[in-house]
């Protein structure tokens, strides 16, 4: 069959320079693959595969398309042949891969250019297959996912997500891996709302509206006193996280059907900025993803109205958010030529955003600076003249956004929506966002340069509405050009680099084992000495400890109160300056054993050691690395303990803090 069909193909010279490119072609992305990805492979035996799967795809195109096999088949190798145009990425990302190894600034990203080179040309080969057979592939799916069946779908995979997140998210607290920046921030002022307090937030050092304009705080403080507990908000922030599907799923249904649509909605769950900040403590801003999508949806509907409520509610998520409501508006003046409603609501985001800056954030924090402004420092020495310096010297600004951290930044962000190729056709939304990734980009701090943490949550919501309005671009493209399946197609492609980038970067495969979030020995422990600490007491605790003593007006980040550490209103407090301060708590427990996220370890180090030597507390308890000190405990006593501990397990102890109190043993032995 085959050897016929190659005859056949050799008396027509074009149809031979077809097939004998579309060979070259598998070929070079064999040789690519073999050198990137299946190292244990030989180039023939990569080649050999992709050649079988070129041949055995398009015979069975053949079959299905057409009843003249000889002539449908000839045609089908030229068209899958041309499938595998987007497979030489792979040599081409190799060659980056190993340039970018030797610059400074890029040698982090190891092969990661060629693992998401390899996905893209993968997913663009499927929609590629797709668009070129069968003629009626949209219908076939459309028939098999109707509208019903695909919303079905797209609330089974929400209800799958939450149950996984939400669970991964408490079982990452109880193993006691949530940190104090930002947990128990939140859980200390939450406690305090729920029971008509406004405290002054003492894990941060500051009441909390003096660090950010968050008044949603004070919507989720009724919801807190029905848990009132940091589980609570753990599961509160993924149920929020996982709504956020069904927004984006309306969206794209009306533009390119239901199945489409759906792997849309499911790669938003995928997506590995996403469930970085689902992970990730618990974070009021979290809350903006899902409600600025519903927002979107209403004025894609124009309703206006509820649009609008929706982004009053994110514009209480954060002090910068306002930023999105201004932005909308002018996408509502300029894209639905609603005028009057659009500038109404850009005045209103532009107004609320100078109250936060120039009313509500100063009020608070008296005298000290914005702390946040950290890192713009290089762009002058006050917002207003930060963006003047930017508008008259775009080039700092340049020169910042064009850093590897930066660019990879942008590339880790914009790849699972669909190789950013779609959300690219989608830029008008994008462009709406521009405010929010010039503040990530030009900061010079390298949590804003990072998929990891909550500075993406103003992001998302755009991204993904801009793969929906790009996706209907691009189906609208195709379809004028004879395309077949576009839809399918379209929603295969997002799907598909959405699954590579969780695989290659997801929080599983890079930061997070599922492992690590189930609590073992050492954590029950943990909560053994945890539950000692009386309910009213003051206290001060390692960071992954506070989070499950911050129901208490006095609850601390050691080493405060002792030394004043990340602690105070003004921005100098947050670049790990230290102050000794004269305060004391009854309590104090520290776990040895662990190397805290909060700290420059050997910082760290000297910190305990400076601890140990104030002989108003004595060592309570001590078992597996943790260590329970009291005020007024006999200090004598507690110092032998400490000994003898650190003299049988040494070996268990943070190697900074056995560097540290290594010249300390000795006098507490001699002491005992």
């Amino acid at each position: 069959m085959i050897k016929k069909a190659l005859k056949a193909a050799a008396k027509n010279q074009g149809t031979a320079i077809h097939l004998a490119a579309s060979a070259m072609i598998v070929i070079i992305a064999a040789l690519a693959v073999r050198n990137s990805v299946f190292t244990s492979a030989s180039p023939i035996k990569v080649a050999a595969a992709f050649l079988a799967a070129w041949f055995t795809y398009s015979a069975a195109a053949a079959r299905t398309t057409s009843n003249d096999f000889k002539s449908s088949f000839q045609k089908a190798l030229i068209l899958d042949g041309l499938t595998y145009l987007p497979m030489p990425l792979m040599l081409i990302a190799k060659i980056v891969a190993e340039a970018l190894g030797t610059s400074q600034g890029y040698e982090a990203m190891g092969q990661l250019p060629v693992i998401l080179a390899f996905g893209a040309a993968l997913a663009a080969n499927v929609a590629g297959k797709v668009m070129l057979f069968p003629k009626n592939g949209d219908a076939i799916l459309n028939a098999r996912l109707p509208a019903r069946r695909a919303t079905i779908a797209v609330l089974t995979a929400i209800a799958v997500y939450f149950l996984l997140f939400s669970a991964f998210s408490v079982m990452r607290h109880a193993s006691l891996n949530s940190t104090a920046y930002d947990l128990a921030i939140f859980d200390q002022t939450l406690w305090g709302y729920s029971n008509g307090e406004m405290l002054t937030n003492t894990v941060r050092g500051v009441n909390l509206l003096a660090d950010h304009a968050q008044p949603i705080l004070f919507l989720i403080a009724p919801l807190y006193k029905l848990a009132p507990m940091p589980e609570g908000l753990l599961v509160l922030q993924a149920l929020a996280l996982t709504l956020g599907a069904l927004p984006l799923y309306w969206m794209a249904r009306r533009r390119i059907g239901a199945a489409a649509a759906a792997m849309i909605s499911i790669s938003y769950l995928l997506y590995p900025s996403l469930q970085y900040i689902n992970l990730f403590d618990f974070h009021p801003e979290a809350l903006a993803i899902p409600i600025i999508l519903f927002a979107m949806n209403f004025i894609d509907l124009k309703k206006y109205l509820a649009g609008t409520a929706m982004l009053a509610l994110a514009g209480t998520t954060k002090e910068q958010f306002p930023i999105a409501i201004a932005a909308i508006g002018a996408y509502v003046f300029l894209a639905h030529r609603k005028k009057l409603i659009g500038a109404a609501m850009a005045l209103v985001g532009l107004a609320w955003l100078a109250i936060n800056f120039k009313v509500i954030l100063p009020h608070f924090a008296g005298q000290a600076a914005y702390a946040h402004f950290r890192g713009y420092e290089y762009l002058g020495s006050t917002l207003t003249e930060a963006v003047k310096n930017i508008v008259m010297h775009p080039q700092l600004a340049v020169a910042r956004i064009l850093r590897p951290d930066s660019l990879t930044y942008l590339t880790l962000l914009l790849f699972p929506a669909g190789a950013a190729a779609i959300a690219l056709l989608g830029a008008p939304m994008l462009l709406l966002a521009a405010p929010f990734f010039a503040i990530n980009l030009l900061r010079s701090h390298d949590l804003t340069t990072a998929i990891l943490y909550q500075h993406n949550a103003e992001l998302i919501p755009f991204i993904f509405t801009a793969a929906v309005l790009g996706s209907a671009t691009l189906v609208k493209l195709l379809s004028r050009l004879k395309v077949n399946n576009a839809r399918t197609a379209t929603g295969l492609l997002i799907l598909l680099t959405a699954i590579t980038a969780s695989a290659a970067y997801g929080p599983f495969t890079t930061v997070y084992d599922v492992k690590q979030m189930i609590p073992g020995e050492h954590a029950k422990i943990g909560e053994q000495l945890l539950s000692m600490v009386p309910w009213n007491a003051s206290v001060s605790a390692d960071p992954l400890l506070l989070p499950h003593l911050a129901h208490r007006k006095q609850a601390y980040m050691f080493p405060n109160p002792f030394t004043r550490f990340m602690y105070g209103e003004d921005y100098w407090t947050m670049q790990n300056g230290t102050e000794e301060a004269q305060a004391m708590v009854e309590y104090v427990i520290l776990d040895l054993t662990r190397t805290s996220p909060s700290y420059n370890a050997s910082l760290y180090a000297q910190f305990v050691k400076d601890f140990i030597n104030n002989r108003n507390y004595g060592l309570e308890r001590m078992e597996d690395g943790y260590s329970l000190f009291k005020k007024g405990s006999d200090y004598e006593k507690g110092l032998c303990n400490l000994a003898a501990y650190f003299a049988i397990a040494r070996t268990g102890m943070r190697l900074e803090l056995q560097e540290a109190l290594s010249t300390e043993n000795k006098g507490f032995l001699k002491q005992c």
